[in-house]
C-alpha cells in the first residue's frame, strides 16, 4: 500500500494515506456539507478521482445544485470524469439487491480505472445509511470487507451514518470497522478514536460489561470454544442460529453441529489455529440447525488465553445462507440473461453514455455492423451514426429519463451501407459503470414496403376519391365504411353521416329491396354483379344508376363489398326518347312503302296497257324495259324495308 500522505481536506484530521476510512456520524444536511465539501475539493485539488454517494438528506439533484456552486468547473469536472456522483440505490443496488461482493468489485474497478486515466487515486464517501438490507450483519460485513479491500488500494473512503437512524447497539458496531470517527457534539466536531465508549475505558469492570451488552445485543453468533472442543460460551444470537437453547450447546462438542463436509475443514483449522500457526481467520462452512436444515455460515475466529494460558477460540457466526442463496440466484440469473443475450435475434450493444464507446456486443449486433466482436467493442457509437448530433439528443433523453423506446435512426455500416433501424435503449450499470443497454432492429426493408404501401395507399385513395363513379365501401353487413366524393355528390349524404348506417335502407327505394338476396348470393360465392337500378337519393329523388359490385375476399373470408354506382338518367331517358322517335319513323315508313308499292304497281300496270294497245315492236321492247326497271324499283324497295342491317343487302 503506497503511504504517500494526502491532504484530507479536514483541519481536525490532517493529512492521510491511501487505505484512510474514516466514519462520519451526522445528524443533518449541514452537518454532512461542513465536513463532505473540503473533503472532496482537496480530492480534486490532489488530482484524485472522486465519487460521491448520496441520499437523504442530501439528494442527487438537491447535492448537483449544491457543487455546482461550491465547486468551480463542476460540469467540466464531471465530463472529464473526476467527478461522480451517485445515488445510494444507483451505486449499492445496480440489479436490484445490495451483494457486498459485487459493490467491492465496482470499488476495485474504479480504483483501477482511476489510476489507467491518470488520477493519483479514489477518493470516495458513501452514505450507507441509505442501504436497505434485510439484516443489520449484511451492513456489518460490508464494512469489514470495504476495511480490508481499502488497505489495498490508492482509495480513501467517508463512511456516512445518520445518527437519526442508528441504535446504540449500531454505533458499536459501526465504530468497530473504521479506524477513526467523527462526530458533532456540543457544536463542535470531535475526532473519536474508539466510539464504543466516550472516554477510555478505566475499569476492567466497566469493560467486562460494555462487552456483555455488545455480545448480547450482537447480530453474529458469537462463542468461545475450549482447547477440546468445547462451547464455553454462546449469546442469544448463536442459540436462534442453530435452534438450541443454551443448555442444550454449552459444554457439548462443537464438531457436532457441523456437517460431514465441514467437519474434517474446521477440525483442522481450529488445530493450527491452537497451536499458534497462522490460518485464515474468516472462512466459511455449514452448520447444522436442530431441524436438520443446513446452513451456511461465515466465521471470524481468533484464539486467546484463559486464566491458566489454555488457548480457547472467540469467534463469531453470520448467518449467510440467504446471501448465498442470493447470490448464487444472482449468478445464475447472470448466466441466463447472458444466454439471451447471445441469442437474441436483435442486436444488442452495450456502452458507455459519455464518448458512446462500445463496452460489450452479441453475436447479432456483430452480424449487423459487419465487424467481429473484436473490432466492434472499443469503437464508438458515433462512427455509426449518419447524425451526430440527434444521437447525442437521444442518449441525453436516456439519461434523464432512464430509457427510450422505438427510436427510428440510421447507421452506416462500414462498407457504406446506410440501414434504417428501430432502437429502444435504457440505463444499467455494466462491471461498475453506468452505461446505456440498447436493442438495434434492422428495418431498412420494412420502412421501404411501408413507403411502397404508402404510396400505393395514396394512389389509390387518390382514385377512389376523384373517379367519376361514385364508391361506397361496406362490411359483410352492408354498413357503410367508406364514400367518395362523387357518391356525396350522386346521393347527397356526407360521409361522416352514413358510415355505419346500412346503404341499402338508405338508398334502395320500397319494393326494390327484393332482388338483394340473388345478389348477395353471388357475392358471398365472390362473384362480381353488374345490373341496373333505381336508388334514392337523400331528397327522396329518384335516379337510375348502372351498379357494379365487386366483393372483398381475404383468405377465402367475406369482409365486405366495393359497390360502384353510375348515374344512367339522362342515357335512359334519352334511350326512351329515341325509342319513341323510332317508333314513329317506323309508322311513316310503312306509309312511303305501301304507297309507292302502290304506285309502282299502278305505274307498271299502265305501262302494260299501253303496250297492248300499240302495235308497234320497238315502243313495247321500250315498255317492257320499263316495266323491267319498275319491278326492279319495287324489289329494292321492298328489300329496303324488309331488312334491318341495310349493309348486308345483296343487290346484285
Amino acid at each position: 500500500m503506497a503511504s504517500d500522505l494526502k491532504d484530507s481536506g479536514l483541519k481536525l484530521v490532517g493529512a492521510v494515506s491511501w487505505g484512510f476510512h474514516l466514519c462520519l456520524f451526522y445528524r443533518s444536511q449541514e452537518d454532512l456539507l461542513e465536513i463532505l465539501l473540503p473533503y472532496i475539493k482537496a480530492g480534486l485539488k490532489e488530482n484524485d478521482q472522486v465519487i460521491w454517494i448520496t441520499s437523504e438528506p442530501l439528494p442527487l439533484e438537491k447535492l448537483e445544485k449544491i457543487l455546482r456552486k461550491e465547486i468551480p468547473g463542476f460540469d467540466q469536472l464531471r465530463k472529464k470524469g473526476q467527478l461522480e456522483l451517485y445515488s445510494t440505490q444507483e451505486w449499492y443496488f445496480p440489479k436490484g439487491i445490495f451483494l457486498v461482493e459485487e459493490v467491492l468489485n465496482r470499488w476495485q474497478e474504479k480504483e483501477k480505472g482511476a489510476l489507467e486515466r491518470g488520477f493519483s487515486g479514489l477518493r470516495v464517501t458513501g452514505n450507507v445509511s441509505g442501504i436497505s438490507v434485510s439484516t443489520w450483519s449484511e451492513i456489518q460485513d460490508y464494512e469489514r470487507r470495504v476495511q480490508d479491500t481499502l488497505q489495498n488500494l490508492r482509495m480513501m473512503a467517508i463512511c456516512q451514518y445518520d445518527l437519526n437512524k442508528c441504535f446504540k447497539e449500531q454505533v458499536l458496531d459501526i465504530d468497530q470497522h473504521h479506524p477513526l470517527a467523527l462526530v458533532k457534539q456540543e457544536n463542535k466536531w470531535k475526532k473519536k478514536e474508539d466510539l464504543v465508549l466516550p472516554d477510555i475505558l478505566r475499569s476492567f469492570k466497566e469493560k467486562a460489561k460494555l462487552y456483555e451488552t455488545l455480545v448480547r445485543s450482537s447480530h453474529a453468533g458469537v462463542l468461545i470454544v475450549d482447547d477440546q472442543f468445547r462451547f464455553k460460551y454462546i449469546n442469544d444470537e448463536f442459540c436462534e442460529l442453530l435452534g438450541y437453547s443454551v443448555d442444550e450447546v454449552i459444554g457439548k462438542d462443537f464438531r457436532q453441529f457441523l456437517d460431514e463436509e465441514s467437519r474434517n475443514l474446521v477440525e483442522e483449522r481450529y488445530m493450527l489455529r491452537q497451536k499458534g500457526e497462522k490460518v485464515p481467520p474468516r472462512y466459511e462452512f455449514n452448520v447444522v440447525h436442530k431441524s436438520g436444515e443446513k446452513r451456511r455460515v461465515e466465521i471470524i475466529s481468533t484464539v486467546v488465553k484463559d486464566n491458566q494460558g489454555r488457548p480457547q477460540t472467540v469467534a463469531q457466526l453470520l448467518d449467510i445462507t440467504e446471501k448465498r442463496r442470493i447470490e448464487k440466484a444472482f449468478v445464475e440469473s447472470e448466466a441466463y440473461y447472458r444466454r439471451i443475450f447471445e441469442n437474441a435475434h436483435d442486436a444488442i450493444l452495450v456502452f458507455e453514455p459519455e464518448k458512446e464507446i462500445i463496452l460489450d456486443a452479441n453475436i447479432q449486433a456483430c452480424r449487423l455492423y459487419g465487424l467481429p466482436r473484436g473490432k466492434l467493442i472499443g469503437r464508438s457509437l458515433q462512427e455509426f451514426s449518419k447524425d451526430i448530433q440527434r444521437g447525442r439528443r437521444y442518449i441525453v433523453k436516456v439519461l434523464k429519463k432512464g430509457h427510450l423506446r422505438n427510436l427510428q435512426t440510421t447507421h452506416r455500416r462500414p462498407d457504406g451501407q446506410e440501414m434504417i433501424l428501430e432502437v429502444n435503449a435504457a440505463l444499467t450499470s455494466y462491471k461498475g459503470q453506468l452505461a446505456i443497454i440498447s436493442i438495434h432492429r434492422d428495418i431498412t426493408e420494412k420502412v421501404k414496403i411501408n413507403q411502397a404501401l404508402e404510396q400505393e395507399r395514396a394512389y389509390l385513395n387518390k382514385l377512389f376519391e376523384d373517379t367519376p363513379l361514385g364508391i361506397v365501401m361496406a362490411d359483410p353487413r352492408a354498413k357503410v365504411l367508406r364514400v367518395n366524393k362523387e357518391f356525396e355528390r350522386l346521393f347527397g349524404y356526407q360521409g361522416e353521416e352514413i358510415c355505419g348506417r346500412n346503404i341499402d335502407e338508405l338508398i334502395i327505394p320500397s319494393g326494390e329491396s327484393k332482388k338483394l338476396k340473388k345478389i348477395y348470393d353471388k357475392l358471398t360465392k365472390g362473384q362480381n354483379v353488374v345490373f341496373e337500378a333505381i336508388r334514392r337519393t337523400k331528397k327522396g329523388k329518384r335516379i337510375e344508376v348502372q351498379i357494379t359490385v365487386t366483393p372483398i375476399i381475404i383468405k377465402g373470408e367475406s369482409k365486405g363489398f366495393y359497390a360502384l354506382y353510375q348515374d344512367i338518367t339522362r342515357r335512359k331517358r334519352a334511350a326512351r326518347r329515341l325509342k319513341e322517335s323510332l317508333k314513329e319513323k317506323t309508322v311513316l315508313l310503312q306509309e312511303i312503302h305501301h304507297r309507292v308499292k302502290n304506285n309502282m304497281q299502278l305505274m307498271a300496270s299502265l305501262l302494260r296497257l299501253q303496250a297492248l294497245k300499240s302495235q308497234n315492236k320497238e315502243f313495247q321492247e321500250m315498255v317492257e324495259v320499263s316495266q323491267n326497271r319498275i319491278r326492279s324499283m319495287a324489289l329494292i324497295h321492298e328489300s329496303l324495308y324488309q331488312f334491318k342491317n341495310l349493309a348486308r343487302i345483296d343487290f346484285t
